[in-house]
């Protein structure tokens, strides 16, 4: 039995991808297709809990900075990239829902509820992680 040309190229393919991998990360990154995700631990209203939230991007460069800095915890910094990205699209529902989290993560509580709806209303397909959040906030804010 041969191999087909597509197993066969897997190997080059294979090292190709352990090239650029060794060239740099950011080679790496913009030669990768597919979203852009960070994993935030948001804390709850219940002392010493979190939720942990995987936060996506949108194919918008700025959402996908944004993106790329709630990974390092720089809440303001994502805030500007959202609200970049948000200049170009209104309705992006990632954009709205990952400036929530970093608006929750800085204690903007009511901004934060007001991005999780807006994301909402957006997208209702997301609604599930959208009224997770949009339940945690209300309960922060003692509502």
């Amino acid at each position: 039995m041969t191999a087909s040309p597509r197993a066969a190229r897997a190997p080059a393919f294979a090292s190709l991808l352990l090239a650029l991998a060794g060239a740099g990360c950011a080679h790496v990154e913009h030669t990768v297709r597919g979203p852009v995700e960070a994993i935030v631990a948001v804390p709850t209203a219940v002392e010493g809990r979190a939720d942990k939230l995987v936060v996506e991007a949108s194919p918008d460069r700025d959402c996908q900075a944004g993106v790329r800095a709630l990974r390092n915890s720089q809440w303001e910094v994502a805030i500007t990239a959202f609200d970049r990205a948000l200049r170009s699209d209104s309705a992006d529902y990632r954009a709205l829902y990952a400036r929530g989290v970093a608006n929750e993560m800085l204690g903007r509580f009511e901004a934060a509820l007001s991005d999780y709806r807006a994301s909402n209303e957006s997208a209702p397909a997301q609604s599930l992680a959208c009224l997770t959040a949009i339940e945690r906030t209300k309960t922060k804010l003692g509502r």
